[in-house]
């Protein structure tokens, strides 16, 4: 369900969403004139834009995209997922208008989501709220039962989140470290990726205990370490198809899977169609 701009009579705002993604769904490429910020609460979404760049959202997680940015779900799909996405131009002459920002601050915040260029980081419990709420305006909104002050505590809310948002993007620091982590298992994954990868191997890079390395990463990237393994796996498949030079067996086993039929299940739920399909795509 979605909504634009004109629901809260706000310039800054432009459009707003959400959508509980039960299987792998199409999302080709496309752009914004404004800012656009998602969050995932659940699940994971890759962002790929027009240069390569990819955005990794994990349960918890946000993302900007810049205004005019060519961008699409990785493989041209979105993954399973509950997914939020809001619009805001703070660049726009009436932007102020129905919010709580001065002129000052209202340009403040626009070059920092200007400076952040596409990027994501971890979610504050303040812009987690803010879209829960939004979410939550937009089920009375469809059924009806908005009061007469809805629309003044909603804009009321937006403002919030923008704010959140904005104070998130100046402290990335903390989210650089996250996003380390996550690399330094990724590549560990990719050098072994032969092997039945156990959790217990994980933890050990990490220094911690196998059960509070489990709830510490499925915390901070939304998936399973053994999900997290076979994203990385398929990531690499999509590769080694591209490339042409292997059977989708031999890519399976290549790969670590017990066979070509797991093979095909695994990436068909991450990619939304087999290796074969996507094999006729390149």
């Amino acid at each position: 369900m979605s909504v634009n701009g004109n629901w809260l009579d706000m310039p800054l705002f432009t459009f707003l969403g959400f959508d509980c993604i039960r299987k792998t769904i199409g999302l080709s490429e496309h752009t914004h004139k404004v800012f656009e910020l998602t969050y995932i609460s659940e699940g994971e979404c890759v962002w790929l834009t027009a240069k390569g760049q990819e955005i990794h959202l994990y349960g918890g997680w946000a993302a900007i995209i810049q205004p005019g940015e060519p961008h699409q779900g990785k493989w041209n799909v979105i993954s399973p997922s509950r997914l939020f996405w809001a619009g805001f131009d703070p660049f726009h002459p009436e932007a102020c208008l129905n919010t709580t920002f001065t002129p000052h601050e209202m340009a403040h915040i626009g070059n920092i989501l200007k400076s952040a260029g596409n990027m994501a980081w971890k979610a504050d419990k303040t812009t987690v709220e803010a879209f829960e709420d939004l979410r939550y305006a937009l089920e009375l909104e469809k059924e009806g039962k908005e009061g007469v002050l809805s629309k003044a505590s909603h804009r009321s809310t937006v403002c919030r989140l923008l704010a959140a948002i904005a104070n998130s993007i100046s402290q990335n620091p903390v989210s650089r470290n996250c996003s380390e982590k996550i690399k330094n298992l990724e590549t560990y994954i990719a050098v072994n990726i032969r092997k039945d990868i156990s959790v217990s191997e994980l933890a050990s890079q990490t220094g911690m205990s196998a059960a509070r390395f489990s709830e510490r990463f499925k915390k901070e990237t939304g998936l399973s370490p053994a999900d997290f393994i076979r994203r990385v796996r398929c990531e690499k498949a999509c590769g080694l198809i591209k490339e042409g030079k292997l059977s989708i067996t031999e890519i399976a086993f290549r790969l670590g899977f017990s066979s070509s039929q797991h093979f095909a299940g695994v990436f068909k739920k991450y990619t939304g169609m087999t290796p074969s399909q996507y094999k006729r795509q390149q």
